[in-house]
């Protein structure tokens, strides 16, 4: 099966095809930009890469 693509900060990442990572990529390809504009994104799971992606720092500025 084909992996999901998502772009994240200029990047192409993959998620594992099926489940929930539908949702995931029009998530972050459709609904994020539309509707949150300067969001940003921390980070994003996967069955395959439980750390996706995972934006330390931004995450640590919450003072999380």
């Amino acid at each position: 099966m084909s992996r999901i693509s998502i772009v994240i900060n200029g990047e192409i990442k993959t998620l594992s095809p099926g489940g929930q990572n539908i949702l995931i990529e029009k998530i972050i390809n459709d609904f994020a930009p539309r509707f949150t504009p300067s969001g940003k994104l921390i980070y994003v799971g996967d069955a395959d890469e439980k750390f996706a992606h995972f934006d330390e720092t931004s995450l640590a500025d919450l003072g999380i």
